[in-house]
């Protein structure tokens, strides 16, 4: 008896006709390693069973993708390391990276946070258009102090905006088509 689903892993199809694979997959070959479920991708055997080759690098088992190099060790990889020792991330500035002092930090002399846009981390990018704005009250989870995590969150939690009254609008005239021009501009309202 044949299977209802495509033999191909993770594959929800129902099965074409007299085979085992489904309309998708049905031009496409198994690996030939015994109880693999994966789609051939070179010299008949899937990715994982050795269809792609692995980087040449010593200590790295991941396939290649540039020439005989993977994506990290590959020819297009222009960027410097970090040169704190033990650290792989790449260098933002200063030969750092972003956790060992490179990269900029944001412009308010008090916060340690790195700048993301106009040279202020996110926080404060946001306080400046508040300021800046000067149309609505600040909320008081952006005047937390940073420091303390705790207490940012607590006024964040804890801070009720006044959210405006609900009106309905209510018009005096019982037809829509006896509507005047002054009934419209000045309608009679009421809080719900």
């Amino acid at each position: 008896m044949l299977p209802l689903k495509c033999y191909f892993n993770g594959c929800p199809r129902p099965t074409t006709g007299d085979s085992i694979k489904c309309k998708f997959h049905n031009l496409r070959s198994i690996c030939l390693v015994q109880d693999c479920r994966n789609q051939v991708f070179a010299r008949n055997l899937c990715v994982r069973h050795g269809g792609k080759k692995t980087c040449c690098h010593d200590d790295c088992n991941e396939n290649v993708r540039i020439g005989d190099l993977c994506g990290k060790h590959g020819a297009g990889t222009t960027r410097k390391p970090c040169i704190e020792p033990g650290c792989s991330k790449f260098a933002q500035s200063k030969m750092r990276c972003s956790a060992h002092g490179g990269g900029q930090r944001c412009k308010l002399d008090t916060c340690t946070a790195h700048a993301r846009k106009g040279g202020y981390c996110t926080r404060h990018t946001m306080r400046q258009w508040w300021e800046v704005s000067n149309v609505y009250p600040m909320p008081s989870f952006m005047l937390a102090d940073r420091t303390s995590r705790l207490s940012a969150s607590f006024a964040c939690a804890s801070s009720s905006r006044k959210q405006p009254p609900k009106y309905k609008l209510h018009v005096s005239s019982p037809s829509l088509n006896k509507l005047s021009l002054a009934t419209i501009l000045n309608p009679t309202v009421y809080e719900v």
